[in-house]
């Protein structure tokens, strides 16, 4: 009899797994021993054979794997001087992996995912010298198994085992494919794995956002509504895919900003969000690595709101006009939103000449006159805000007294002070002006004493500046101060220089005239000249007694009980060096006629 006893020497790689059975060997080299289990007569011995050929030393046997002979068959038998003996039979069939032997490759490393262009064929194979038995091949996809195990097919030229695993995903990425070689009977393995990446475009247009709200794509509802002057940030940003947005261009007008990435933003300030971008279109573009992000457009108009631009033109290129003369204006606005309305007024006094619900208006000035002289504002305005421009005219006529002003022939002047005299006049051109003493006929406009100047209000008015200064006696006279500005008659204004005498003030503690007995009354009398009034005096005009009289500039006296002899006129005086001067205050008392 005879038994086998088999040693093993391991070679294993680092992530190869041994689990041998009786009939394989994971190993390039084993040691069997062929022992006899009973002597016999004649004594034996336990001899190895392979075919009828005794192999090994001494019942001892060394395998080698022969990858041309990869299952070998051996008998163990009894040998003696009586023959031969069958023993056991020993089929040796070795199974190994070799380390790193795995190879794995993919049709591309880098996809985009543009429309159905996205498999990736991988191909996964290992060298007959490399492995035995034939293996299974499994792939997983970023961890989790996607296929398999399940064996592979012999390559074209046979020297391989291979199989095929095809990747499609539906979102981009960067996705890791292991491909693992199993020797089932040992249950070893070696994995190899690559790199794939998919390039997915964003799903979306680049996104937009102002003044707090956003905007997609090319639409003509892309409408961007701001005040002129805004400030503010335009951002676009374009989200999803993979990887991200490479480059991305915003651009409105002159403001142009372009991203490393997926954002853009320009800044809107007082300076830059002018009427001049209105209606422009801006524009929001980014790139992507996939080469197919055709939604890739952002498009959005500028509205800008801004107060009218106003144009003011007339019917000649004159500023200065005759009498009877005709001229007209014409006024127009245009903004955003459009004018509501537009408005021709006058400077001098904002009267409203005429209104109009449009955008333009003209206005015709018929057969002009002196008065017609002024600054015309023609506005336009909307919810923006209005705006105005200005054309000033002159009509020539000759100077007049203002409409308002009454001439007075007497001036008052106080001895050894300085006496004044304004006129009020309107007229075109500025005129010239001449102070004449009537006394002598004497022209005094350049007199050290006597000054005679003009002074420009609002056109065509102005006023005459009469002033003689350190008055003497002789001063008090006549005099004739003539203004002409060369267009008609020259204007004629006359007066006598008079001693500057009281003003007063008389007053009574009840608005009636009419009164009953037993009620009372006060009378309030004041004055004030230059020099101070040196009396004031309260008389009755119908006998002219005096009622009182005070050194001072004002005295109040009360009728107590009135009487009816109390009816009559009172009558308040104030005096100074200048004269006397008087009012008067007239009251009745109801009484029984006697």
């Amino acid at each position: 009899m005879s038994s086998i006893t088999r040693y093993k020497k391991e070679r294993q790689s680092a992530d190869s797994k041994d689990s041998s059975l009786p009939d394989k060997i994971n190993e390039f080299f084993v040691w069997c021993t062929c022992r006899a289990t009973s002597d016999g007569y004649p004594r034996g011995s336990a001899q190895w054979y392979k075919g009828d050929q005794p192999v090994g030393t001494n019942g001892d046997l060394d395998i080698t794997y022969n990858k041309n002979n990869p299952e070998q068959v051996y008998t163990c038998e009894a040998k003696s001087a009586l023959g031969r003996k069958p023993g056991s039979t020993l089929r040796a069939k070795f199974a190994f992996i070799d380390p790193d032997s795995v190879q794995i490759a993919s049709s591309s490393s880098k996809v985009n995912l543009c429309d159905n262009n996205n498999q990736v064929q991988v191909t996964c194979d290992i060298s007959r010298d490399h492995v035995s038995p034939a293996p299974t091949f499994s792939f997983s996809v970023d961890g989790p198994r996607s296929q398999g195990p399940q064996p592979g097919t012999d390559s074209s030229d046979g020297n391989y085992y291979q199989t095929r695993f095809s990747l499609s995903p539906d979102v981009g990425g960067q996705y890791q494919v292991t491909c693992r070689v199993t020797i089932t009977v040992t249950n070893t393995w070696q994995n190899k794995s690559t790199q794939i990446t998919f390039n997915k475009p964003p799903p979306s247009p680049p996104q937009v956002t102002v003044a707090g709200l956003t905007y997609q794509g090319i639409s003509p509802s892309n409408i961007v509504t701001l005040a002129e002057g805004y400030t503010g940030d335009v951002t676009c940003r374009v989200e999803g895919g993979y990887p991200g947005a490479h480059t991305t261009q915003l651009k409105c007008g002159q403001l142009e900003n372009t991203g490393d990435g997926n954002t853009a933003t320009v800044r809107f300030t007082t300076d830059t969000l002018t009427k001049e971008l209105d209606r422009t279109v801006c524009t929001c573009t980014s790139q992507h690595d996939s080469g197919c992000y055709n939604n890739k457009e952002t498009r959005f108009k500028l509205n800008v709101l801004y107060a009218p631009e106003v144009t003011f033109t007339k019917s000649s290129a004159s500023t200065e006009f005759n009498k009877g003369d005709n001229l007209d204006f014409i006024c127009s606005a245009q903004g955003n939103p459009d004018p509501t309305s537009v408005i021709l007024t006058r400077e001098r006094n904002g009267d409203i000449i005429t209104r109009v619900q449009t955008a333009e208006l003209t206005y015709e000035l018929d057969s002009l006159d002196c008065l017609d002289t002024d600054v015309y504002v023609c506005s336009g305005q909307n919810s923006q805000g209005t705006t105005s421009k200005e054309i000033s005219i002159s009509v020539n006529c000759a100077q007049q007294f203002s409409p308002l002003f009454s001439p007075s022939p007497k001036v008052y002047g106080v001895l050894g002070e300085t006496a004044e005299v304004d006129i009020e006049i309107y007229g075109f051109p500025e005129p010239s002006l001449t102070l004449h003493r009537t006394v002598e006929n004497t022209n005094i406009t350049s007199s050290p004493r006597h000054e005679v100047k003009y002074t420009s209000t609002v056109a065509p008015f102005g006023f005459v500046n009469v002033t003689i200064s350190d008055l003497v006696v002789a001063d008090y006279t006549n005099y004739i101060l003539t203004i002409d500005n060369g267009v008609g008659d020259a204007l004629v204004y006359s007066f006598y220089l008079n001693q500057d005498a009281p003003e007063v003030t008389f007053t009574k503690s009840s608005p009636s005239t009419e009164f009953n007995k037993g009620d009372n009354l006060d009378l309030t009398c004041s004055a004030q000249g230059n020099p101070d009034p040196t009396s004031v005096t309260l008389t009755r005009e119908r006998n002219d007694d005096i009622i009182t009289r005070v050194q001072a500039a004002e005295l109040t006296y009360t009728l107590d009980s009135l009487d009816c002899l109390d009816t009559g006129v009172y009558v308040c005086s104030g005096q100074n060096s200048q004269g006397t001067t008087s009012k008067e205050i007239s009251i009745s008392v109801n009484c029984k006629y006697c």
